[in-house]
């Protein structure tokens, strides 16, 4: 990706049971900022269709990266339309993500970032926990991006 390029980070999150107060945190890559200004801007959690599910995690073992296209679809056709509202709040270091409820289901959390110094940098794993059940925990792997 070209410096000044934009990079749409996608969390996908698999509850399942119903969770109250959960916090996510995910460290930005080194080379990259938020693209958001202020914190509390809107944001959602939507739940994917099994359908969705199945294509891009059962049938490929592993996620997929979906490439950019002229032609975009829908973005709503791989969801359910069941939505929960997040606070996002954007720190130096991290961007934290509280959800004050998460049902069971498979959740899918995209946001932006914007790539601003050239160089090959690693994306840490994001955490997740429970805010007032410290033994739910949970996180993701490490991804490698580069900024030309």
């Amino acid at each position: 990706m070209a410096s000044s390029g934009r990079v749409e980070v996608v969390v996908t999150v698999e509850t399942k049971n119903d969770y109250e107060y959960l916090l996510f945190e995910d460290l930005k890559p080194a080379g990259l900022e938020a693209v958001e200004i202020r914190s509390g801007e809107g944001l959602y959690a939507r739940e994917l269709k099994s359908a969705t599910v199945t294509r891009k995690f059962v049938d490929n073992k592993r996620p997929v990266m979906e490439k950019p296209s002229i032609i975009q679809r829908n973005p709503n056709a791989d969801t359910t339309g069941r939505t929960e509202w997040l606070y996002q709040e954007l720190r130096d270091r991290k961007i934290a993500i509280f959800a004050s409820r998460l049902p069971q289901g498979i959740w899918e959390i995209r946001y932006t970032l914007r790539a601003e110094v050239p160089g090959s940098f690693h994306a840490l794993p994001l955490m997740g926990s429970a805010m007032y059940v410290l033994e739910t925990r949970a996180n993701s792997e490490e991804v490698r991006v580069g900024v030309k």
